[in-house]
């Protein structure tokens, strides 16, 4: 049922009669009839667009293709390299995304720094360079010059958390979206922060 208030916009069940074709979405047929500031709409519009994300580490690291490509990211994971660049870049005029970059630093301990980059501007394997970018990590506890890690390198953790930092903040994410197994690739420590505290599960 689909209703403003105590007005009933869209409705069937069994015990309807003349119950339309269950194959088709009654709701949607109303939406013609709504204004463009009606709030059913705007709800409609949103569960129009909501998607389940099921990231996998192969294609989070980029060694494994994207089968349900969608923007910002995959279903699988893919694009990751590429939406993470585009957060970081638009964190400069969003404090909200800002916010959310720094937190997803301060979630990977060992982290000194985040970005992505060519796949050919680092030694990676002929496997772990089938995409043209990938996530790349500065180490703050290796030595310099030798600190740079690819996502293929780091933790299952630490794409997690970059792919949520994403669905948080990056203009592009969908507004209602779940994520199957969302702590699944997470340290312990972080998982009762990530789901209350951080704006990543928020």
């Amino acid at each position: 049922m689909l209703a403003r208030g105590t007005e009933t916009l869209a409705s069937r069940g069994p015990n309807l009669r003349n119950n339309p074709n269950t194959e088709n979405g009654l709701a949607a047929l109303e939406l013609v009839k709504l204004k463009e500031t009606d709030p059913a709409l705007l709800l409609m519009r949103r569960l129009q667009n909501y998607v389940i994300y099921t990231p996998t580490t192969p294609v989070l690291r980029g060694v494994a293709p994207e089968t349900q490509p969608t923007q910002p990211l995959g279903l699988s994971g893919g694009r990751l390299p590429e939406a993470v660049q585009e957060l970081l870049l638009g964190r400069l005029e969003n404090e909200f995304a800002k916010g959310v970059c720094k937190e997803a630093l301060n979630l990977i301990g060992w982290a000194k720094s985040y970005g992505a980059a060519a796949a050919s501007s680092l030694p990676l394997s002929p496997a772990a360079s089938s995409s043209p970018m990938v996530i790349k990590f500065w180490d703050k506890y290796m030595m310099s010059g030798r600190n740079v890690l690819s996502g293929y390198d780091a933790s299952e953790g630490a794409l997690d958390v970059l792919f949520l930092a994403v669905l948080a903040a990056h203009p592009k994410a969908p507004s209602f979206c779940a994520v199957d197994n969302a702590d699944h690739g997470l340290n312990p420590p972080w998982r009762p922060h990530s789901q209350s505290d951080s704006p990543i599960g928020s």
